[in-house]
């Protein structure tokens, strides 16, 4: 037998609880969390906290009342939008230029 190569028993690892959560458990457990928060970026610690896109970490955090500038909102959506539409925008100028 090699040492260090070991069957795994049981059952499969689930990821963290937070991680796993819904939108109404994960707003319950951020109002205990964000006075916790020690970083400088609330958006960035509770999307990686809880496993969530930047989207709706900003979304969620604005249902808990935080507020924030409007720059840091409309960057977000807009760069977020823009990178889908973008892709289609360059693949018609591509596909129209070679017929």
């Amino acid at each position: 037998m090699m040492a260090g190569k070991r069957k795994k028993k049981g059952r499969p690892r689930l990821p963290p609880r937070r991680k796993r959560m819904k939108c109404e458990k994960r707003l319950k457990a951020a109002k205990a969390w964000i006075p916790q928060y020690e970083g400088k970026n609330l958006v960035k610690g509770y999307r990686k906290h809880f496993g969530v896109d930047i989207l709706c970490a900003i979304k969620e955090l604005q249902m808990l009342g935080i507020e924030f500038s409007d720059p840091i909102s409309n960057r977000s959506n807009g760069r977020w939008k823009a990178s889908g539409s973008n892709g289609n925008v360059k693949r018609l100028k591509r596909n129209s230029n070679l017929t």
